[in-house]
This record gives structure tokens, C-alpha cells and sequence, in this order.
């Protein structure tokens, strides 16, 4: 190399130093909003004993204290692998999920790297104020800051969009084209909400507000993690006037009907089905399930619970049973989805499943019958559609689960069920199953599956117990199954 290119070499190379070095030094003036890029990978629901391809995501965070990256749960489910970008600067920064909770849509990263020593932490607003202007922000495709004006419209508590949980959620109108959830939303310097959904149509974005994430975060920085309160029941609005009639409510105003009870809740200690809720924590609640909240305004009585209680307390209920006044109290505790019939598994955890003579046996989940696309509803056998819409919550004992084949894999020992799909299975062997544990307790005792009992079919599923051995190397061999079973116990690291 001669002198004048080393001479140049040298002078880009300090030119370089010094750039790096007055980016580290920058003050942090940034918005502390950062993209996440997150490579997911879900297990296959169709072959459980395989991972699908991977996929790719982008969404926000707002950086917190102790280098903590506040975002939604939905965009870091199932995630293998995360990485941050922050506001002009090309480099990825490698994060990972330390806690989330898909009851709120939330999620908690951390990241060691200095350089987000360049945002200033974020605080969440905890009160309910809405008024005063709003600021929603961004990063542009070249990683410019880009914020846009946002307007409060509403307040009201509903179903989350990506999870079968109730939360209380702010409607607000911005001029911003929202391109990921996870925007956040600033008022007066301090973090309003994270943006879940955005409609390019009306503008109009539905952001989890500030005191749900401060809950959450308080209750992250205080383990164990205790989550947001649940009664435990099921209820609908009594407007109609013959039902409160019947319920010899007589002139009485307002309340809401109870439907049933979760197994294992405070409610099912204190409620009955047909019970009437006139009030909860003395709030009079209407007959649509409305209360008047004096921050809030008209809003519907579960925030009593999930947002105004925690885990462990117990609330004040007035009721009306068989047209009799009488005070109760409800143990309020964390919703468990794992007590339940059909388990919604929304962060898609490997579930237990066995393949045995190409019969592939798994369970029911939320996650699984949502996979079958938005029409589910009419692809699926219309019992599973009434069990998951009616039933999922209420197991008829303990640890009960909804056992099915999913589907057959073809193979001679299998003729004449290869068209089985979504198939509940009541028996194996002859012995009754309530679950997959019930499953792999039969197999055992007999050393394959030879007999499968499917409900409302007179006629069992036979197969040669003889040649059931052999149809499984050759299917295993011909799927590349790295294990035809999963019981939920082995380490999860051992499957691919």
C-alpha cells in the first residue's frame, strides 16, 4: 500500500472514531421509542412434532428504567429471536423477553447494550386524565422519528384483539399512518398507552392506557408476578322484562344475570347460576352491566375487578337470589387458564400429542382451533365450535380436557380413517381418556393403540396391534419425526 492510501485509510478511519464517538456522546433527546424485529416460530398445529418456517414482525417499544423495553405480547409471542433499532442508527440491538401476560397484551424486554443510554426512560401516565393534546410516534423506513397528532375519543373496557380477555382501552383519532402496534402515545412527556390496532380507514387506533401498564409493571417489579384480578364468572345484561319476571326481581332496578361459575374461582365459592349482581363493591350496577365510574364516566362493571382490584382482595357483592336481598363476598384471583376445559394457550406452548398408527392425538386449545383460520366456525365439527364458544371454561372435573385426532397420516394399517379430522376421541383401548395424560396411560399399558372410541360413533376405530409397531418406525422415518410423542414434561430444547 502506498503512503497516500494509507494516508487516507488512516484519515476515514478516524473520521469513523470520531462519529461513533460523538453518537455516543449525543444527549439523549430522542423519543425513548425503539423498533422491535422479532423472528417468530410456532409449532405446527397440524404436525406438533415439528416447528413451522420462520417467520418475521415489526412493532414498537418505549424504553423504561433498568434498560426495559415496554411492548405489546402479541408481537414477541413465540418469538426466537429479538432485536432493537433505535431512531437513526442502523445497528441492531439483541433483547429478550423477561415477562408477559397476554390477559393485558404486554410484554417486558431487556437490553444490556449502552448505546440506549441515548433515549431518555419513559414513565406511564398512571391517572385517567384525557384531556390535552397527544402525540403519537414512530420510526420512518429510514429510521427517522415520526410523530403525528392524536386525539382522545372514548374510554370503555372490552374484549382484547389479540386474546379472549377483557381490558379497559382507549379509542383516540390520529393523523398518523400507523405502520406496527406498539406505537406509543405521549401526553405532556409521559407514556399515555401503547397502540394495539390502528384502522387506516377511520384513523382511529385502540391503545392500552397508561394505569393498565404502570399495574403491570408494578406488579412485574414485585414478584412473583400476580397478574390482574378475576371473579371467575359468567354473566349477561337482564333486560328482558319476562326473564326478570321469572327471577321475581318484582320493581327492583338494574343487575346482571350470572350464568355460571368457573370451577376453582371465588365466584364459585360465593355465586350461583341465576344469581342476579345488583352491585359490586357498591357501584348499582344497570341491567346492560353498566356502573357510573367517577373517572371513566359510563363503563362496564368488570373493571370493578381487573382494573380498580388486585389479586388476593375481595370484593363487596349485592345480590338478588331466588328474589331474596343477600350480601356475598368474592375472592378475586389470576384467570388459570390451564383449569380450563379448552385452555386458550395463547402464547402457543408445545402441547402434549402422540402419533401412533398415523393417528395424531392432541388436545383442544384456543390457539389450535384458531388456527383453522377466521371461518374455524364452519370448518370444524359443530360440536367442538359449541364446546370452545359455550363451554371452554367450565370442565366437568378437574384436569378434564377435549382429546381429538387432528388428522391421520396415510399408511396401510390406517385404511379407511384417513379422512378423520378433528375426531373426539372418548376412549383408547377401551379405557375412558379426559386427556392426553389418560392417552399415553392406555398405549402404555398395552403397548400401542389398537382401539380408539370417537363420540356419537357406534362403531370403534380398529387397528392391527400387530403391525401398529412397524406402521410407526416407517411413518417416523417418512415425516422425519424426531419423536412421535410429547407428554410436556421433557425439556423443550430437545425438539427442533
Amino acid at each position: 500500500m502506498n503512503t497516500a492510501c494509507a494516508t487516507q485509510l488512516a484519515a476515514l478511519v478516524l473520521a469513523a472514531t470520531i462519529a461513533r464517538a460523538d453518537e455516543d456522546a449525543r444527549p439523549a433527546t430522542d423519543p425513548p421509542v425503539v423498533q422491535v424485529l422479532v423472528t417468530q416460530q410456532i409449532v405446527d398445529p397440524f404436525a406438533p412434532w415439528q416447528k413451522r418456517r420462520p417467520e418475521a414482525a415489526a412493532g414498537y417499544g418505549v424504553l423504561i428504567s433498568g434498560n426495559r423495553i415496554l411492548t405489546t405480547e402479541h408481537l414477541v409471542r413465540n418469538a426466537a429471536h429479538i432485536d432493537l433499532r433505535l431512531p437513526r442508527v442502523g445497528a441492531l440491538l439483541p433483547a429478550r423477553v423477561i415477562a408477559t401476560d397476554p390477559q393485558v397484551n404486554l410484554a417486558l424486554l431487556h437490553c444490556v447494550d449502552e448505546r440506549l443510554a441515548r433515549l431518555a426512560p419513559a414513565d406511564p401516565a398512571r391517572d385517567f386524565e384525557r384531556s390535552g393534546p397527544l402525540t403519537a410516534v414512530q420510526l420512518t423506513d429510514s429510521h427517522e422519528v415520526q410523530n403525528g397528532d392524536a386525539q382522545f375519543i372514548r374510554a370503555h373496557y372490552t374484549t382484547l384483539p389479540t386474546a379472549p380477555h377483557g381490558s379497559l382501552v382507549f379509542d383516540v383519532l390520529t393523523d398518523l399512518s400507523v405502520n406496527g402496534q406498539g406505537a406509543p402515545v405521549f401526553r405532556n412527556g409521559r407514556l399515555f398507552g401503547l397502540i394495539m390496532t390502528h384502522s387506516s380507514a377511520t384513523r382511529i387506533a385502540t391503545v392500552l392506557p397508561g394505569p393498565v401498564i404502570a399495574r403491570f409493571m408494578d406488579s412485574v417489579g414485585d414478584p412473583p408476578y400476580g397478574g390482574f384480578a378475576s371473579a371467575g364468572f359468567v354473566w349477561r345484561p337482564l333486560a328482558d322484562p319476562a326473564t326478570r319476571e321469572w327471577l321475581g326481581m318484582g320493581q327492583q332496578a338494574g343487575g346482571v344475570l350470572v350464568l355460571a361459575c368457573i370451577p376453582g374461582s371465588g365466584a364459585a365459592q360465593a355465586l350461583r347460576p341465576n344469581d342476579v349482581v345488583l352491585a359490586w363493591d357498591g357501584k348499582a350496577i344497570d341491567e346492560l352491566g353498566y356502573y357510573d365510574d367517577p373517572d371513566l364516566g359510563r363503563m362496564l362493571f368488570p373493571f370493578l375487578i381487573k382494573g380498580r382490584r388486585a389479586t388476593g382482595e375481595t370484593s363487596s357483592v349485592r345480590l338478588l337470589r331466588d328474589g331474596q336481598p343477600l350480601d356475598a363476598e368474592v375472592a378475586l384471583t389470576r384467570a388459570d387458564e390451564s383449569a380450563m376445559l379448552i385452555p386458550d394457550n395463547t402464547a402457543n406452548a408445545r402441547e402434549p400429542f402422540l402419533v401412533e398408527g398415523g393417528l395424531v392425538f392432541r388436545e383442544l386449545s384456543g390457539s389450535y382451533i384458531q388456527s383453522h383460520g377466521s371461518g374455524w366456525e364452519r370448518s370444524l365439527d359443530a360440536h367442538i365450535g359449541y364446546l370452545y364458544a359455550s363451554r371452554r371454561f367450565f370442565p366437568p372435573t378437574p384436569g378434564q380436557r377435549v382429546v381429538v385426532i387432528s388428522g391421520v397420516l396415510p399408511h396401510p394399517v390406517n385404511v379407511g380413517y384417513q379422512q378423520l379430522q378433528n375426531a373426539i376421541v372418548t376412549a383408547v383401548n377401551g379405557r375412558p381418556v379426559s386427556n392426553m395424560g389418560d392417552v399415553f396411560a392406555a398405549r402404555d399399558a398395552e403397548g400401542c393403540v389398537s382401539r380408539v372410541t370417537l363420540k356419537d360413533v357406534g362403531v370403534d376405530i380398529a387397528m392391527d396391534a400387530l403391525k401398529v409397531p412397524s406402521a410407526n418406525e416407517e411413518l417416523s422415518a417418512l415425516y422425519r419425526m424426531p419423536r412421535r410423542e410429547w407428554r410436556g414434561t421433557e425439556e423443550e430444547e430437545t425438539q427442533p
